[in-house]
């Protein structure tokens, strides 16, 4: 009889335990949306700490051959949403990757009209401000990331694509209607995006698509938002010297809330900084442990 007395009074301990365990980490939700008679799949992380009645939202798109729960696992970005207070949405692309004007045969799928009525359901199903709408994805979700904000750039408040360029078969006729300010990170040692433009994929994955330099990627942002062509320059701390990178920051001063930045990581391969080192380093290149990608991000996307 005392061993069941203790037990029972060990179960409120357990749900206290559950409940606190509920408020600290937010929770992932699988659902789906039938668009043009497809029908797609997403995650959607609701965060513990609420902190606005309206909340941010931040789409973050998985890259080629990636998908929503992978990139969930191996990127971290659920454990800021949960500190700061904001929803992210992981869509599942296709045959796992995104039509982002590259003109990859595979990839013909109409992915913007997908983000636009799944936007206009997150919006139905979750308290959201629709003026602090984001996108950011590495790889192909980085040049997804620069497809919406030029077709969906009235729904986009801002964008940061990691490991991307705009593609260069977009670039002569790369206007949005309205201007996007972007944060954008890429590293030098990129073996399957150069950083200098030209072939996606490197020796590795043949067509792919060309992509332009980071330098005219951001030239061209500085047009769009009426931007000084001087950057003011900072370095990142070095906080781990032997991940053979090292991160150095420009911010350039523009029309007002349309801020361009760019973080050049020398040394740094086709990486998410302060991801996990997902393939190897002849293949992918190395990780960058000076900072975090999840919280430069947030950090840029917060000041709008």
């Amino acid at each position: 009889m005392c061993q069941f007395y203790t037990r029972m009074n060990k179960i409120p301990l357990l749900i206290g335990l559950l409940l606190l365990s509920l408020s600290v980490y937010g929770r992932d939700e699988t659902q789906k949306i039938n668009v043009g008679n497809e029908v797609r799949e997403y995650i959607v992380h609701v965060p513990a700490q609420k902190k606005r009645e309206k909340l941010p939202v931040v789409f973050l798109f998985h890259g080629g051959g990636g998908t929503a729960r992978h990139t969930i696992s191996f990127l971290g970005m659920n454990a800021v949403a949960d500190t700061a207070g904001f929803l992210v949405v992981y869509p599942n692309g296709l045959q796992k990757g995104w039509n982002d004007g590259r003109e990859v045969k595979k990839h013909t799928h109409d992915d913007i009209g997908f983000i636009a009525a799944l936007i206009e359901k997150i919006k139905r199903d979750f308290p959201v401000d629709d003026q602090r709408i984001f996108a950011t994805g590495i790889s192909n979700g980085g040049f997804f990331s620069f497809a919406l904000a030029l077709h969906l750039s009235e729904k986009f408040r801002a964008i940061a694509p990691v490991c991307a360029s705009i593609p260069s078969v977009l670039m002569n006729h790369y206007t949005p209607k309205n201007p996007v300010p972007l944060l954008l990170i890429n590293g030098t040692k990129d073996p399957l995006v150069p950083y200098s433009g030209g072939e996606v994929g490197g020796k590795w994955f043949k067509n792919r698509g060309q992509c332009t330099s980071t330098d005219d990627t951001i030239a061209k942002f500085l047009t769009l938002n009426h931007c000084i062509a001087t950057a003011t320059t900072s370095a990142l701390p070095d906080r781990d010297p032997h991940d053979g990178c090292t991160a150095t920051r420009l911010v350039y001063s523009c029309k007002k809330n349309q801020e361009v930045q760019l973080i050049k990581v020398e040394g740094g391969g086709h990486t998410w900084p302060g991801g996990k080192q997902y393939l190897g380093k002849r293949l992918v290149g190395t990780v960058c442990r000076d900072f975090s990608a999840n919280a430069e991000v947030w950090n840029f996307f917060r000041t709008f």
